[in-house]
């Protein structure tokens, strides 16, 4: 896995420099590391002064106009699940299977830096890509059967979930 990225990308419209150490939010995170890079974000691992835990913080490229809805799904997706708690008056259903096999997103700001105004989403922290840490463990790529197989059913409760509460593929 490559966690670096190129620095074209810290431009105006791109990426947001980030040290560790630096405050977001009103000083309520603190970047500790960092986690990964993609097509349109730096994800860092931060810690929550107001909460006291890890997070995820994904800060997204300034300029999003390619991303748009993507970024635009994944959070009417947040906020449709947190709707429909609120409307129910309960936190998400913490006793179904599903619940635990979907992001749970934390928190969503905006930053003014440099290079523009930043998206910033705050999650829990996930594990390691799949991909990259079967690929690292299984020299044949594929991994066994059992291992799939969890994987699978993982999946497929979170889809239910989603489903369950208005979500299909990736809308409303």
């Amino acid at each position: 896995m490559n966690i670096v990225e190129s620095t074209n990308r810290y431009r105006p419209g791109g990426y947001h420099p980030v040290h560790l150490d630096d405050k977001f939010h009103n000083g309520r995170y603190t970047v500790v590391n960092k986690l990964g890079h993609g097509t349109y974000a730096v994800v860092w691992l931060v810690y929550d002064s107001q909460i006291g835990r890890y997070a995820a913080l994904k800060i997204c490229s300034a300029n999003l106009e390619r991303f748009k809805s993507r970024v635009s799904d994944e959070i009417a997706v947040v906020k449709h699940l947190q709707h429909v708690c609120a409307q129910s008056r309960q936190s998400p259903d913490e006793n179904d299977e599903g619940n635990n096999h979907v992001v749970q997103i934390f928190d969503i700001f905006t930053h003014e830096g440099p290079n523009g105004t930043h998206l910033c989403i705050v999650t829990e922290v996930l594990g390691p890509n799949i991909a990259d840490a079967l690929f690292s463990m299984y020299t044949d790529y594929q991994a066994p059967t059992g291992i799939a197989k969890r994987l699978a059913a993982q999946v497929a409760y979170g889809l239910r979930y989603l489903h369950k509460h208005g979500i299909v593929h990736g809308g409303q």
